[in-house]
């Protein structure tokens, strides 16, 4: 049983509680806001889904501002099935609660926390330590715990990863995708925009050593250049999903000869779409 209560603003506690009661079955929820447009959920409401429905696999709360460290203690007691968790943009979750669902929560293989202020670099190393079969990771401007150290550990222990997001992680350092592109060799989306730190070694690690790639987002990486364009062309021939923009070292020339080599693949460069 599945249910996709996003953008519906109507939604409040009350709502969750005769879900609860009436769909005791319940396998996906989702519950996702824009900002502050979509349901007004709190915790709750969210601990009687979190008593009523074990067998829970997949649960999105995505700017649900006003959840808390004791929804995820909660979800880790009484969802222990959970595979996916979307707590991106949670303001209010710390390591304590991401820890909880870590330890918890052995069949957990998406986690999606972009933007989450409170977690820490020592709460995305937990992720390392207990999530080696992780495939879906995304990080992305999570400043304090995205940290060269903590994306290292994460190459170093999941393995399996297939799609990263560490969209503007603005501090990452070369060595991180280094052990990224070495250690997470099934990766077949990796996003990287406005990562301005990464050199071009960054590049030719990834084209070297993640032939699998079918998207890839460099954008805002400043320090691309065109022979790195070249390599990812030779080596990535899957690639169907390119973004260059704001790479303002990658020529026409570079672009012209990655069009002849991966002819489908879309790349977005100077804000349009450009394809040979």
């Amino acid at each position: 049983l599945e249910m996709d209560l996003g953008g519906i603003s109507t939604v409040t506690d009350d709502t969750l509680a005769v879900i609860a009661e009436q769909c005791p079955l319940l396998q996906t929820l989702s519950l996702n806001c824009r900002v502050d447009v979509g349901p007004q959920v709190t915790d709750v409401g969210l601990e009687d889904i979190t008593a009523c429905c074990p067998l829970l696999r997949s649960i999105s709360l995505a700017w649900c501002t006003h959840v808390t460290d004791f929804t995820l203690q909660a979800l880790a007691r009484g969802c222990r099935d959970l595979e996916s968790v979307d707590i991106s943009f949670c303001s209010k979750v710390s390591d304590e609660g991401l820890t909880n669902v870590l330890l918890d929560c052995e069949k957990l293989t998406s986690l999606r926390m972009e933007s989450v202020d409170l977690v820490s670099e020592q709460g995305v190393v937990a992720i390392s330590q207990n999530c080696p079969r992780i495939k879906t990771l995304s990080l992305a401007g999570c400043l304090k715990g995205a940290t060269t150290l903590s994306v290292i550990q994460i190459a170093r222990e999941c393995q399996l990863l297939t799609h990263m997001d560490l969209t503007g992680v603005a501090g990452l350092e070369d060595a991180a995708v280094w052990q990224l592109s070495r250690g997470c060799r099934w990766l077949q989306e990796l996003l990287l925009a406005w990562c301005v730190q990464l050199s071009d070694h960054s590049f030719m690690q990834i084209a070297q050593n993640c032939p699998l790639l079918t998207k890839l987002s460099l954008r805002g990486c400043v320090k691309l250049s065109d022979a790195a364009v070249v390599q990812l062309a030779q080596n990535c021939c899957y690639l169907q999903d390119l973004d260059l923009r704001g790479c303002d070292k990658v020529s026409q020339g570079g672009m012209d000869a990655f069009a002849v080599m991966i002819p489908s693949c879309i790349v977005q460069y100077l804000d349009k779409n450009f394809r040979k």
